[in-house]
């Protein structure tokens, strides 16, 4: 997302960039997500210092365009309510993603992010989580729906795609579906035996980690209302959607199952 970003505000080809895999800086402490972007020539062209090396701002080019991506943090509607309603009007990539015919696409598709040159990278690219996490990175607050409230853009609508998921598992191998404290459940058929329920998550979350939100976080007290009916497991939406033969095998193979 922030290459081709960068690469509508430059006016170069996306190719021009190269997408190095991401890691985490720091030390036991302190450890940060690493987003690493380099020229795609050796010697470099400049595009990369161009993204960083400020001018008559106190704030790089990058997180300028960060925050424009990120619309804010409103709401969809909130968001299309600036331009009248009209999705042309808005930055890469509101544009494409809140356009009337994108409301198909629930990961990437190639009216948002998909293109020739980034066909390996197919299978794992997801707008949403794209988004949710850009905000992460920018805006400490950000809960990413672990203290129920959905209203951005990145992850209104995962709610609906988690059930989705959900009820596709209990279809595929016959079991049932379920809720706890707001967040999609479902169990599946093991044999002669079923699965304890498993929590639909988001990939941002952490599962071992409750954080410190006052009251608790839904995961928590999903975790809590599930715990009745045995421990309960997780999955999250990103190998739901891509894997679930493979997560069915991680289900049955779980500790205790």
């Amino acid at each position: 997302m922030l290459v081709s970003r960068a690469s509508l505000d430059l006016d170069i080809d996306p190719e021009e960039f190269d997408v190095l895999e991401p890691r985490i800086y720091g030390n036991a402490s302190t450890q940060l997500p690493l987003l690493q972007i380099t020229d795609h020539l050796v010697n470099g062209a400049g595009f990369c210092r161009n993204l960083w090396e400020s001018t008559n701002s106190d704030s790089p080019p990058i997180t300028r365009m960060i925050s424009s991506m990120l619309g804010d943090c409103q709401s969809s509607a909130d968001v299309l309510a600036t331009v009248g309603g009209d999705a042309e009007k808005l930055p890469y990539p509101l544009g494409e993603v809140l356009a009337d015919g994108h409301n198909d696409c629930d990961t990437a598709c190639y009216r948002c992010l998909l293109r020739y040159g980034n066909q390996p990278l197919h299978g794992i690219l997801d707008w949403q989580l794209g988004a949710a996490f850009l905000r992460a990175l920018v805006d400490p607050q950000f809960r990413c729906g672990l203290d129920g409230d959905f209203d951005f853009w990145g992850i209104e609508r995962w709610p609906n795609l988690a059930s989705q998921l959900a009820e596709q598992m209990a279809e595929r191998f016959p079991g049932q579906v379920g809720e706890f404290a707001g967040v999609p459940a479902f169990r599946v058929s093991l044999g002669r035996a079923v699965s304890p329920w498993v929590l639909v998550t988001h990939p941002l979350w952490d599962w071992d980690d409750d954080g410190e939100l006052k009251g608790g976080t839904i995961l928590a007290k999903a975790r809590e209302e599930a715990g009745a009916y045995g421990d309960p497991l997780s999955w999250d939406t990103f190998n739901l959607a891509r894997r679930q033969v493979r997560v069915r095998e991680w289900i049955r193979t779980a500790p205790g199952v």
